[in-house]
């Protein structure tokens, strides 16, 4: 899901979804400045990429943190030295419980 940041335009409209977390789930929230990094190349490092980091680090059953470490080094190795110019939000939430792949019993 993706659209205008919250905030900006007072009257913007948005769409409104609720969705039932498991054991094992990821959510994954993130600003623009995490997909819009570009490499020397000038090529952005995008969604596919980010995702592509996630996933992967995700199905090593990973913690929160560690897929929140993966994605921003997928991210910097992509970039290389070339810098950013805008900032970059990252939030990962993985839900755990008894169910969950990895058997953890709380929340992290």
């Amino acid at each position: 899901v993706g659209g205008m940041i919250v905030g900006v335009e007072p009257n913007t409209p948005y769409a409104k979804q609720v969705v039932q977390l498991e054991p094992g789930d990821t959510l994954i929230v993130y600003t623009d400045g995490l997909l819009d990094a570009f490499n020397a190349d000038d090529e952005k490092f995008g969604r596919e990429r980010a995702e592509a980091a996630a996933v992967e680090s995700a199905a090593r059953q990973s913690s929160a943190e560690a897929i929140l470490h993966d994605i921003l080094w997928a991210q910097r190795q992509f970039t290389g030295r070339h810098r950013s110019s805008d900032d970059c939000t990252l939030l990962v939430t993985r839900v755990t419980g008894p169910d969950a792949p990895d058997g953890t019993a709380e929340s992290e």
